[in-house]
């Protein structure tokens, strides 16, 4: 299954969700931040209808210099959200690569280094894991086996999409402007 389509099984309406974690602070001036979330957009977009491998690092790089075009002030809040989103982008990309490996141990061990850069940048996945952990009886030998790759794909793009929405919910005072879905 690609990761556009893993990222479509989310269509989960995030705007819902991301009122919990917005923090009110003053808009930035100008169209660029705007811009840049837009571009963010475009990327779920591209994301949700499927992309080859090969053209995936690109849209990790077209966000990153996205981030890099921010005026100077754009809330720190906004950037550390959009930069959080770059990495969600890039560990997904890491992670799905782990399964290219050779069967076997050499797949548990890359995406268990990997899991532990997922759980170091993000809490609320770290949690999710902690508590599959918690139900299982006997302790696996990779972590990373207590979530299937799919899973794992689903829970960085939806952090991405999240970080994203709560930076425009920064940007804009919480206002719907009709940039917050990435469904189109």
């Amino acid at each position: 299954m690609s990761i556009g389509r893993t990222f479509l099984l989310l269509s989960v309406p995030l705007t819902l969700i991301a009122g919990s974690y917005f923090f009110h602070t003053a808009k930035a001036t100008g169209s660029k931040p705007i811009e840049t979330i837009k571009t963010f957009q475009r990327v779920e977009q591209t994301v949700r209808s499927g992309v080859s491998p090969a053209h995936y690092p690109h849209l990790v790089a077209e966000v990153n210099e996205a981030i890099a075009q921010l005026p100077a002030d754009t809330p720190p809040r906004v950037i550390e959200l959009l930069q959080g989103s770059s990495t969600a982008y890039a560990l997904a990309f890491k992670y799905w690569k782990c399964d290219q490996q050779p069967t076997g141990s050499s797949q548990s061990e890359c995406r268990d280094r990997k899991l532990e850069k997922v759980i170091t940048q993000f809490p609320l996945i770290k949690r999710n894991i902690t508590r599959r952990l918690e139900l299982r009886t006997n302790p696996p030998t990779y972590l990373s086996s207590s979530i299937t790759t799919i899973n794992m794909l689903q829970l960085l793009l939806m952090q991405a999409e999240l970080n994203r929405v709560d930076a425009h919910l920064i940007l804009t005072g919480g206002k719907y402007d009709g940039v917050y879905s990435s469904q189109g």
